[in-house]
């Protein structure tokens, strides 16, 4: 594009995204140059004519969670583990510890994803704190009773978790 009276050039293109996977990128395929998708890496290269194959929502659960910090950690924490052989996506899924009332509290943006076999660490920052990272939880989980929920992007329940009182620095 053409440079403005500062000589700034206007943004051409963008993408934003959150989790991704290791040894894949992503990017527009030969198929669908609209669409970005997860792909292998093709630097220097003509795209791949189609993206990778993904594994199922379904395969996704909860993993660990951490209600009680106190000395060796500083904030609650959910774990998430894929449990299929394939990249799985989980944009517009959520993860919410209010099923009822806000049953998607954090919703992983367009173009998130989990590898094969792989875990993801959210951080339960709150309120309060500024979310550095797509994985960033924006609330925090009581420590003497709660539920922690995955919810599919059409809004259908994928895994559930509930505790009761917690431990100090035991994770779950």
């Amino acid at each position: 594009g053409k440079a403005n009276n500062e000589g700034e050039r206007p943004t051409m293109d963008a993408v934003s995204f959150g989790p991704q996977v290791a040894n894949c990128s992503i990017s527009r395929t030969r198929k669908d140059k609209r669409l970005w998708t997860l792909t292998k890496p093709s630097v220097g290269e003509t795209n791949p004519s189609l993206g990778l194959p993904f594994g199922s929502i379904q395969s996704v659960r909860i993993n660990e969670w951490l209600a009680a910090p106190q000395a060796r950690f500083s904030n609650d924490y959910v774990e998430l583990i894929n449990l299929d052989d394939r990249p799985v996506a989980l944009g517009e899924v959520a993860v919410t510890s209010n099923y009822v009332s806000v049953p998607k509290e954090h919703r992983f943006p367009t173009l998130s994803f989990m590898g094969p076999k792989k875990h993801l660490l959210m951080e339960s920052l709150g309120k309060a704190q500024k979310r550095r990272h797509p994985c960033d939880l924006p609330f925090r989980l009581p420590s003497h009773n709660g539920w922690v929920r995955l919810v599919g992007a059409n809004g259908a329940e994928i895994d559930k978790v509930h505790y009761t009182a917690q431990r100090p620095d035991v994770a779950q």
